[in-house]
């Protein structure tokens, strides 16, 4: 015991350190991650804990707690990427910590239990959201933490503490995420209970290996169940209730019809920003984010299939495939929407290596399928050693390849070599050299690739460039180009000036005694109607004061960016960078668009 709960801390701590390892050398991808740090650095400000706001406006996307877990970060690290990223960092780090002692529970050994943990861990998409400043990685730690705590009350009985601790975390998801972490939960527990029935009535139980959950008929009393529910609906309440009713009664109800009746419901039956997908559109996604686990995950799967009817591999079934189910059918789809199911696999991945060492073979399956998964990978590997840099290349970047050429070789080569060992049945070096190559390769990447690409973003080197020369007090407003991220790390209100509001806009550029910048790309500038169908007259003081070409990674392209002012730039900072002879980032004053 006291082996298991060092090597989980060890684990847990691991993956801490590589889920935060480069996270403040880039900057917030638009346009989920600034959303969430913007609503709580405007709580910071406001002293407003109840409803989130962005940019002024409440956020009704999503529940309270990803901003609770923000606050304190924000607060002692400042506003930066890494406190933002801090919380699904921690909570990352929980969830291996999790699975690992689940593992042990459902029946695997240590080493099974520490295969589940790397998966956990390093897998692309789990290793993705660990490092995203969004809500991923809490709910995941919802959702795995529940249903371990379910699990031990199956294994062990019933003891109140735990009973309590389970609907402590349900009322968690709900605060994270509102519905998804729930309908998992329930889709699992539901399953387990219907699929167990079924085969007890039928008689096709078949634990071979793995150990049987006792059969305890008093679970099953009515008035037991009763209280129990009632109970547990009153704990998730009284965790829920505080932020809800004050919420409620503040937005009079709009925060919650907003909330579930368009970011949820809607979201099941219309492709929400054109998010939208085939009912399939899942199947390769899964293939694609459990790398570089990929091969060892499709032979575990593919065991488990044929382990079904034992109780720990029913249970990890009715984890994944009703919520598998559930997404593929919901119209708005996105990769990380199937992120809570992945820990399913991961077990699943443990038990089969446990399988391994106790038959002393591999367990009996087709071995097609260690070819199939192990050409995939190292395929998958060969690509990234070319794609990276090529696509650097393609995408035009002025920088030297020579860290995506070695990024490149140690990930993607890393994922190969390990695909080799694969087929050679050398399991325990391919794991390792899976982990290590991404272990590796992404904080490389992190630390060495994307800090040279950065530089190219607009939204942090624009406001960088406007705090330099603009003068104090200066306000910010934005056409066309208005992602979140530039409200974060202007770090106060952005005017978000519509196309269609070219009057408003221009008066903000007129008000010359009161300093305005304005973002807006060279298209919609020169080539769009809002310059063109402007109306009144311009002080001539209006210029264009920085022009510059940034990649607009969202979209896929290079875009055209414009800073226009209304102040005198001989009298700001730009005059003096001219007379001491560096560049202003844009064009010099001689050069300034002025718009009469």
């Amino acid at each position: 015991m006291a082996k298991q709960i060092r090597l989980s801390i060890a684990w847990s701590l691991l993956a801490f350190f590589l889920f935060m390892l480069g996270n403040d050398g880039h900057s917030l991808w638009d346009r989920d991650e600034p959303r969430y740090a913007v609503a709580t650095q405007e709580m910071l400000r406001t002293g407003d804990f109840i409803v989130p706001h962005f940019n002024g406006d409440i956020r009704f996307d999503k529940p309270i707690l990803t901003y609770w877990l923000m606050a304190p970060a924000m607060a002692a690290f400042g506003e930066t990427e890494f406190a933002v990223r801090l919380p699904s960092a921690l909570m990352g780090a929980l969830r291996v910590l999790v699975i690992f002692h689940f593992a042990v529970a459902l029946g695997c050994s240590i080493r099974g239990a520490s295969v589940a943990a790397i998966v956990a861990m390093l897998s692309a998409m789990l290793m993705l959201v660990s490092k995203a400043a969004t809500t991923d990685s809490t709910l995941i730690l919802t959702v795995v933490a529940a249903l371990y705590i379910w699990w031990e009350q199956q294994r062990l009985g019933f003891a109140w503490w735990r009973h309590v601790l389970f609907w402590v975390v349900i009322g968690l998801s709900i605060l994270v995420k509102g519905p998804p972490g729930i309908a998992v939960v329930a889709f699992a527990v539901l399953g387990y209970h219907g699929w167990t029935w079924w085969n007890r009535r039928s008689g096709t139980e078949d634990h071979g290996l793995l150990p049987a959950l006792p059969h305890r008929p008093e679970v099953f009393d009515a008035k037991t169940q009763l209280v129990r529910w009632a109970s547990g609906l009153a704990v998730m309440l009284a965790v829920t209730l505080p932020w809800v009713i004050p919420t409620w009664v503040r937005t009079d109800g709009e925060f919650f019809r907003v909330a579930v009746g368009v970011h949820v419901i809607e979201r099941t039956q219309v492709a929400i920003n054109y998010h939208a997908g085939p009912i399939y559109y899942y199947i390769p996604v899964v293939i694609a984010v459990l790398l570089p686990f990929t091969a060892l995950a499709l032979n575990s799967f593919v065991w488990g299939l044929a382990k079904r009817r034992c109780d720990a591999m029913r249970f990890l079934w009715s984890w994944f495939v009703p919520g598998f189910v559930m997404f593929s059918l919901v119209t708005t789809k996105l990769p990380h929407y199937i992120a809570p199911l992945l820990p399913a696999i991961a077990l699943m991945a443990g038990l089969w290596w446990t399988m391994h060492e106790r038959a002393a073979t591999e367990p009996r399956q087709w071995p097609g399928w260690r070819w199939i998964g192990g050409v995939f990978t190292a395929l998958a590997g060969l690509a990234m050693v070319v794609g990276l840099p090529v696509a650097v290349r393609m995408m035009e970047f002025p920088v030297s390849l020579v860290p995506f050429i070695v990024v490149g070789v140690v990930f993607g080569g890393g994922v190969a070599a390990g695909a080799v060992l694969w087929l050679a049945r050398q399991d325990m070096y391919a794991v390792t050299t899976w982990g290590l190559s991404i272990a590796v390769g992404v904080p490389m990447a992190l630390l060495w690739g994307m800090p040279a690409l950065d530089e190219f973003r607009p939204s942090r080197k624009m406001v960088e460039w406007i705090r330099e020369n603009a003068p104090e007090e200066t306000r910010l407003a934005a056409v066309r180009y208005q992602e979140p991220s530039l409200v974060f790390y202007w770090g106060d209100y952005v005017d978000m000036v519509g196309t269609e509001e070219r009057d408003r806009g221009f008066a903000l550029l007129n008000d010359v005694e009161n300093p305005t910048a304005m973002v807006i790309t060279g298209q919609e500038w020169e080539q769009g109607d809002f310059r063109r169908l402007y109306t009144g007259e311009v002080d001539p003081r209006v210029l264009v004061l920085h022009d510059e070409n940034y990649y607009y990674f969202e979209q896929g392209r290079w875009q055209r960016m414009l800073v226009v002012g209304n102040w005198d730039p001989n009298t700001t900072a730009v005059a003096s960078k001219n007379e001491a002879g560096q560049p202003t980032g844009g064009r010099t004053p001689d050069n300034h668009d002025s718009l009469r």
